[in-house]
């Protein structure tokens, strides 16, 4: 019987060992960066938008999309291409109806680390609507997925979200600004940058 017990603390010990290195290779942690201020939140809405080619906006309305995608490229920690899977309809207890995106990322993410995360959007989000109304136009099209870690409740990291089309045109801007706030001195890389 004293000869069994080292031989099954061994085993443990392997076992354990061979399933953490199988998990090594998972995405890191998401990490909260910075407290989301109430501007973010209007752009990190829960929500949706169906702009696939900003050229075609006039005035206001180019100019709005255009802070708005500058202000979720400067405040996101993820930004990634994804599929949306399903859209699936529930109701959150105390939050009232709500849509659970499934995505499944496309490649590595264009800044961050990319990640497999459910996408959830409550009828009191600001987005809610967006997603509500465009639930099946949700699945046949590509997504660029911008992500904003924050700390919910009980000390859980969520993420505060929006996705836009991944156009050719939408994924050059983002690119664009992207490339900028890589080469922004630290203090200057959430100021607003105009393109031309």
């Amino acid at each position: 019987m004293h000869r069994a017990r080292p031989l099954l603390v061994t085993f443990a010990l392997v076992s354990v060992a061979l399933l953490s290195a199988s998990c090594g290779g998972s995405a890191p942690p998401a990490r909260v960066t910075s407290p989301t201020s109430p501007a973010e939140l209007r752009v990190f809405d829960h929500g949706v938008d169906l702009v696939d080619d900003p050229d075609i906006l006039g005035g206001h309305w180019r100019e709005s999309w255009g802070e708005e995608l500058q202000a979720r490229v400067g405040a996101a920690d993820i930004i990634q291409l994804v599929r949306v899977n399903s859209a699936q309809a529930t109701r959150i207890p105390d939050q009232g109806p709500s849509y659970r995106l499934d995505i499944e990322p496309d490649g590595e993410a264009l800044l961050g680390a990319s990640t497999d995360v459910d996408l959830i959007s409550t009828e009191g989000d600001g987005g809610y609507v967006s997603v509500d109304r465009n639930q099946t136009r949700l699945l046949s099209t590509d997504f660029v997925l911008y992500i904003k870690w924050y700390t919910g409740e009980a000390g859980a990291i969520s993420a505060h979200w929006h996705l836009s089309p991944a156009t050719p045109a939408v994924v050059r801007r983002i690119q664009y600004l992207i490339d900028r706030r890589r080469t922004a001195p630290e203090d200057q890389s959430r100021t607003v940058v105009h393109e031309s």
